[in-house]
């Protein structure tokens, strides 16, 4: 963030002395590698999916298939020094269920690593020397828009010297090139340090920034860097100010097949904070999911009143946290990397059968008259077994679920004329698989709240009532209102 703003589980790089020099992109002799062979604990990221390259614009694993990363980015090693260790990373990787972690270590602010060296490199090596004992992958992130590149190749070419035999390590060479730097500005640094990480490390992904705080993929995409391998290039987003616009440059630089992953994005404003907007949170997810790109979360912080933070002041400095102790943000990225993850994460089993029951009233929902027709108004009642009451929820994929009636299992929960705004209907319609038919399930302590993929919003009893016959409708989400939280009771 701007100041302001499986196959197996053994993963190989190599590590038997070479028996020729090895040459890097530029034609350069570097001394031979060892091949090391890294085991990484079952059924962790990098056991899954073991050493990463880029082909074309994708991101693939050992066994050349596509793949994407979904992540969690530490916030400021400068500012949030306290949870830089390894009960963090692994509870993100755990409790969050993400693939990547990102270690943005401060440059140039103070302190930073240009006047704190040996602090900042502590707290580094405390998060990238976990991830490698936990399986996940890490990014090492050069974190400041100003070059200093005699700095930068010297600390990448550490950094590629101590990690570069381990298939988990990222590297991000600049975070956000600002306004005032132009592509070939940045292209001529990127192939400086470029340069200095291959001398030791041939194939590990190298991660190129762009100008304008990393939306001007565009140019990219026009002059992108040549004559590298396992190069991919960032947007970072913040979706109540990155809208359409940037994903249809994105969309451009993709026609041309550049390699992209968001390492840096959140929901609200680029400040960190305004407002959360949801609808163009739901449609970059849509967007990253579909073209197979990976994503990182900013920030692990607990930064009073700032929205992008996803922990609440005075959070457990190890991990560990409730609810109560994740802002709504850090609520909400949690639920959604545990859907990306599967049901394994929430607990649901795809295909099977749930009683849904809202919290405030003990009450079940319920398709009104026990109707099988188009419009028919979902509702609670209080429970009386009927297939009316009964719900088989169903993984539909992207971290989605289709809920449909038992009593009418063609048809599924539908937000009524895919409306986004307060208040509108849930009623049941034939499925056809439109995001406002899709539902996000996300924990919310023993419970979970259920959340349109269309609006982001969640669903609701209207006004809390306990009465019988109370609509269901959809609601900005409170993550502490008991209306909007459910108990899913499994049936069958």
């Amino acid at each position: 963030m701007a100041a302001f703003c499986c196959f197996a589980i053994i993963s190989c790089k190599k590590t038997e002395q070479a028996t020729t020099p090895v040459n890097n992109e530029n034609g350069t002799a570097v001394a031979p590698l060892r091949l090391k062979v890294n085991a990484a604990p079952s059924g962790s990221p990098v056991a899954r999916y073991g050493q990463l390259s880029v082909s074309g614009r994708y991101l693939k694993n050992a066994a050349n298939n596509t793949i994407s990363l979904r992540g969690q980015s530490m916030g400021w090693s400068s500012w949030w020094p306290q949870y830089w260790n390894a009960n963090v990373v692994n509870w993100l990787t755990d409790d969050f269920k993400i693939d990547v972690v990102r270690a943005s270590m401060g440059v140039d602010v103070t302190p930073g690593y240009l006047n704190d060296q040996t602090n900042q490199l502590n707290l580094l090596k405390a998060v990238v020397n976990a991830a490698i004992a936990k399986g996940t992958y890490v990014i090492i992130d050069w974190h400041c828009e100003a070059f200093h590149q005699t700095e930068a190749v010297a600390f990448f070419k550490s950094m590629a010297q101590q990690y570069g035999n381990n298939p988990h390590v990222i590297y991000e060479i600049l975070n956000e090139p600002n306004n005032t730097q132009t592509w070939p500005q940045v292209k001529s640094y990127a192939q400086a340090v470029i340069a200095g990480i291959r001398q030791y490390d041939p194939d590990n992904i190298i991660i190129v920034g762009c100008p304008n705080w990393d939306q001007k993929i565009r140019d990219v995409a026009d002059s992108p860097l040549t004559g590298y391998s396992n190069i991919m290039y960032t947007v970072h987003y913040y979706a109540a100010t990155h809208g359409q616009w940037l994903r249809d440059d994105c969309a451009y630089a993709i026609s041309k097949n550049i390699p992209i992953f968001v390492t840096e994005s959140n929901g609200s404003e680029a400040s960190g904070s305004g407002h959360l907007d949801y609808t163009q949170w739901e449609a970059w997810f849509s967007f990253l999911e579909t073209n197979k790109i990976s994503w990182i979360n900013w920030s692990v912080s607990d930064k009073s009143g700032e929205l992008c933070s996803i922990l609440v002041p005075g959070a457990p400095v190890n991990g560990g946290w409730s609810s109560a102790q994740l802002t709504e943000t850090g609520n909400y990225i949690r639920g959604k990397l545990r859907g990306y993850a599967g049901s394994s994460s929430t607990g649901i089993v795809s295909g099977k059968t749930y009683r849904i029951t809202p919290v405030h009233s003990g009450k079940s929902l319920d398709v009104s008259g026990s109707s099988t027709a188009d419009g028919a108004v979902v509702q609670q009642w209080q429970y009386g077994g009927a297939t009316n009451q009964q719900f088989i929820i169903t993984d539909v994929g992207g971290g989605y679920y289709r809920i449909s009636p038992a009593s009418a299992s063609a048809k599924a929960f539908d937000v009524s004329g895919a409306s986004t705004a307060n208040g509108a209907a849930i009623v049941q319609w034939a499925y056809g698989g439109n995001s406002n038919q899709k539902w996000q399930i996300v924990a919310n302590g023993s419970s979970y709240n259920i959340k349109s993929a269309l609006s982001g919003k969640c669903l609701d009893v209207n006004a809390a009532s306990t009465a019988n016959g109370a609509a269901l409708n959809q609601y900005t989400c409170s993550l502490s209102s008991t209306n909007q939280q459910f108990t899913l009771t499994q049936l069958n």
